[in-house]
Formats: C-alpha cells, structure tokens, sequence
C-alpha cells in the first residue's frame, strides 16, 4: 500500500482488539495494575453490590482507542453491578472549556466520551456531581475539575446533598471525588508543605464539620466491625423470620388464636359477606351492670336506634368512697373504638368489655366503648360518622342526664376528652380526630386532647417487610386484611384510599388542633411497618407522638389481661393521660 501510494514506509503497533488480555496501553504507561485490579474485583463480585470509579477512568489523554481496551476490561463488572463514575483532571481539564483547572490533562476529546458513554444521575452532565441512595448508604460525589468554593453552583449540591440525607435510614454518608485531601498535582503546594487541593483544605473541610461527617480515612478503621454488626443483625433478623409466635408464648394461647383465626375465617363468605349468624356463636357478649363489679359500673345507652348506635359506659362507681381510688377526682372521658377489622366485635363482647373495665379502673376515667355500624353491611365512612356523632352527643351534654346512674358522672371532665382504639378502631380514632380539630370553633364542651392509637390498621398497595415476613403469626394474615379493607372501603376503592393510606393526606396538611398521639406496635403485629410510617409522618409534621414498642407482643396482645405487656400498656395510657390533660385549653 506504501508503494501503490508512494507514501514513505511507516509502521505502528495497534492496540489490541477489544477483549486482548496484554493490559492497558496508555500511553503514559502508568497503569499495568488495571488488570490485576479489575480481575480480582470480577472473581469477588458475588460481594460487591456497586462499582464507583472515582476519576481517571482510562487515562485516555486524547486517544479514543483507549476506551476500547477499557470497555473490553470492565465489561465483566459492569454488565452485572452498578458501575459508577466520577470525573477527573483526564476527564474534563482543558484551556477555555470551563474546567477550573486551565491544563490540557484530558487530552482534548476525552470527557465527551466520558459524560456520553456512561450514565450518571447528574443534572447536567457537563458538570458531574451527583447524589445516588443504595440502601443505607447516600453517596455524594463531587466534580473535582469544577468550583467548589463557598458559593459556587458546586458547594451548594454538595451541602444539600450533605443535609438531606435521613441518618435513621442510610446511617452511611459517603463523599467521593477524585482529588480531595489526599494529594496535589501542583508543585506550588509541595513547595508550601501541604498535600491538598486549596478547596478541599479550605471549603470542604468546613462543609464536613457542618454536616459532622468523617472522611473515609476516619470511617476505614472502624468498617470492619460494623460489617461485622450489621452481618449480626441480618443473622438475628432471619432467625426472626423463622420464628412466627412469641418467645414464652403458653401453648393454650396458641391453641385458641389459631382456633379464633379459623373460625373467624368460616364466618367470611367467599362474596365478601359475613355469616352473622354463624359468628354469634363465637362471640360471647356481657350485659351491662350498673352494680359496681371490681369498682366498675356500666349501663349502655342507645344515641341513634335507627342505626343501632349506642354506648356502653364504664365508670369508676362512688359507691364506697373510702375503698374507692377514683372518688372525689374529676375523671377524664376516654371514648373507645374496639377492632375487629371493622366488621366484628361490639363494646358488648366479652375481651373488649373486659379491657375497658380495666381502662376504667387503672386510669380513674369514664370510659365510653362505641357501636359503631359494622362492614360490610356500611361501608367506609359510616364508622367515622358515629364517631363524630358520639362527640357531639356527648357535646351536648346530654350523657349527664341519660341514666339511673348519672350520679357517677357527675364529676365527668368533657374538656379532657381521649379518644382511643385498637386495630381498627385505632384508624377510626385517627380520622373522628381529624374531623374535631378540623372544626374546632364548633364544640362547645368537648375538648379532644389526645389519642391512644394500640396497633392502628393502616396500609396501602405495596407490601411491606413486616408483612411478608410475618406472614403465618397469629390473628393476622395478608389474605385476611385483604378481605377487611376490601369489606370497609367504597365500591371500587383499593389500598391506597386516604382511608386507608393516611400518609399523603398527613403530608399535605394535618390540623394544628391534631391532638398528642400514644403509638403502641408489637414485633410480631404484619402492620408494624405501616405503624412505624404513621410515627414518622406524624414526627416529620411535628406533631407530638410517643412510641411505645413491645418487640415480643402479638396483634391484639392487650386482650390476654395476663400478660406483662397488657398491664404495662395500662400503666403507659395512665401517664399519657396525666400528662396530656389540659392540654389543649389554648385552643
């Protein structure tokens, strides 16, 4: 070809085909230990989640021929892990280009590739600093060749990017870019003695003591230990897993949920219905007695006949004033709303009568249990309707005169009004509180100053953690939560209905009346996750709420009286009411 053209004779050593394993052929020569490098990295990829490739990618300098060798070596890595870049002086440096450095290190063409090949999450590509969240870790990786001085378009990412992380959630914050602390290319520095870049000894450094964040240096000593703690915890978590009762949990307790779960199944027809009749003779009902039993009187009274609406009130009896605790004190009202997935259970059956005489007799308060009108037979929002009408009858001062026994209500304190559920009736109390508050210049006695929320059904269309991996605990199943929110809600209404899904509802503007919240989970309850998400909605609102976690309690562990659990919930709802009462004379 040299003589068909006449050209002089040359000759040129190409570089290897793509795939070719006699390493790197950059021109510099400087990097013979990408191979090894790479290599060990492909043999160790069953334990590498994601790549970052913090600068100098190929060292290409200006020749495109580089990237081929480079593809051909990282192929093996990045076809199968996240591999994730950042750009350095041989990626962006040239005069006049908008790089901060003015040199030619990047060889002209050679950060067109780098910004087009492969995709970082950055706004603008030209200018590479982007945030990724991979599980508990937030990355932050900065653009060494631009400004990041105080002010600069850079520092101010960097320092949201910093402040916006959640450390309950990613405890892990790592800054990466290709020049930082650790070295200068910049004989000027070396002659002053130092080892930096200018903005990383002066800018950065005052953004990390800002956001008390360590450099990686800092981090590597102690990594070891935590992976260790964190393979613990993930060990301690799939034993959990396995295990789906309480630890200490009776055998007899076991045997009768798993009787209870049967038989509530039985009694859900396949078209959505309920064998009322079938569940009669599961439900075991006690009838009010206004004779004090344990210094507790009740007596029901009917609000609305035509709906069947009624209360069953408990109150501490004045009988025997020198053995009674509770006389002579003006006694709070705690007006309670039962769970049953909203489509079992009265104030009249036997475990709930039973809890609200213990409510009584442990807090001193008159506690009023709700009828309200069951699915699916009335569908979502007739239950938070009687709730709002149980208020106001109770606003219109009208309970004082209703019974034979008005004389132990006498002392009833209507302007220290709680409202508290479980279950379902712990996603009742939350929407009767949005109502009251959102109405607050109506009420003339009644003044709503907390709620205790024991184990709320909240949900949504996503499956949670807790739900899956509890799946086969006692009382609740996915399938069986599935049929109570398909028999609540409206026609055609799924999940993510704000009766269910309470959280964007919260999100975009929950009442300041909102009363204090009690929040009671337990570790072995599918809706733990969907509870945590109602604490932390609540908190990022700031509203005041109170977490109480009981890791070894079942749902619907409160209605075993004997249990060490049942009598610490009792003695926290003692507290909360004492310390909220009051509380809302402002409003």
């Amino acid at each position: 070809m040299d003589q068909l053209f006449g050209g002089k004779p040359s000759s040129f050593k190409a570089p290897p085909f793509p795939g070719e394993r006699d390493g790197p052929n950059e021109y510099y020569s400087t990097q013979p230990g990408s191979v090894n490098t790479t290599d060990t990295i492909t043999k160790d990829l069953d334990n590498i989640d994601a790549v970052f490739h913090i600068g100098d990618i190929t060292y290409a300098n200006g020749y495109l021929s580089e990237w081929d060798q480079f593809t051909a070596q990282t192929e093996p890595i990045s076809s199968r892990v996240p591999y994730m870049l950042a750009s350095g002086n041989h990626e962006r440096d040239w005069p006049d280009s908008g790089s901060f450095y003015d040199v030619q290190d990047s060889g002209g063409e050679y950060g067109v590739v780098s910004e087009t090949m492969f995709y970082v999450p950055a706004e603008n590509r030209a200018k590479y600093w982007y945030a990724v969240d991979y599980g508990m870790f937030r990355f932050c990786i900065g653009d060494t060749e631009h400004d990041w001085r105080q002010d600069s378009e850079h520092h101010e990412f960097l320092e949201k990017c910093f402040a916006s992380v959640d450390r309950k959630h990613q405890p892990w914050l790592i800054f990466a870019a290709h020049r930082v602390v650790g070295y200068s290319s910049s004989p000027d520095y070396i002659d002053e003695g130092l080892s930096g870049e200018p903005m990383g000894r002066e800018s950065l450094q005052l953004l990390w003591q800002k956001s008390e964040q360590t450099t990686n240096t800092e981090r590597t000593s102690t990594s070891r230990a935590e992976l260790q703690r964190e393979r613990e915890r993930k060990r301690m978590a799939d034993k959990q897993k396995q295990r789906k009762w309480p630890q200490n949990m009776p055998w007899t307790d076991r045997v009768t949920l798993s009787l209870y779960s049967l038989l509530r199944d039985f009694t859900q027809r396949p078209d959505g219905t309920v064998n009322r009749r079938l569940l009669s003779f599961f439900n075991p009902r006690v009838a009010a007695s206004s004779n004090p039993v344990h210094g507790v009187s009740t007596f029901d009274l009917t609000i609305d006949a035509s709906r069947e609406l009624f209360v069953r009130v408990f109150s501490p009896s004045n009988s025997n004033p020198t053995d009674n605790k509770c006389s002579g004190n003006l006694k709070p009202v705690i007006v309670f709303f039962h769970g049953g997935g909203f489509s079992f259970f009265s104030p009249s059956s036997r475990p709930f009568d039973a809890l609200c005489r213990s409510i009584c007799r442990e807090i001193c308060a008159v506690v009023i249990s709700v009828n309200y009108r069951l699915a699916p037979e009335h569908k979502c929002p007739a239950q938070y309707n009687d709730g709002i009408d149980v208020l106001k009858f109770l606003d219109s001062g009208q309970i004082g005169s209703a019974s034979s026994v008005a004389s132990d209500l006498e002392s009833l304190d209507l302007r220290n009004c709680f409202l508290a559920g479980d279950s379902a009736g712990g996603n009742i109390i939350h929407h009767v509180a949005r109502q009251w508050a959102s109405h607050l210049d109506d009420w003339k006695k009644i003044r709503v100053v907390g709620i205790m929320s024991i184990q709320p059904a909240f949900g949504g269309e996503d499956r949670t953690d807790s739900e899956m991996r509890l799946e086969g605990v006692p009382v609740l199943s996915m399938a069986r939560t599935d049929w109570a929110w398909k028999a609540f809600l409206p026609e055609g209404a799924d999940r993510n209905h704000d009766a269910v899904n309470v959280f964007d509802s919260i999100e975009t503007g929950i009442e300041e009346a909102f009363p204090p919240v009690l929040l009671v989970i337990g570790g072995f309850d599918p809706l733990l996750d969907w509870q945590k998400r109602y604490y932390e909605t609540l908190k990022k609102k700031e509203k005041k709420v109170k977490l109480v976690d009981y890791p070894n309690a079942i749902h619907a562990f409160y209605l075993f009286e004997k249990y060490e659990e049942t009598q610490n919930l009792l003695k926290e709802m003692k507290s909360f009411v004492e310390e909220n009462r009051s509380i809302m004379e402002n409003f």
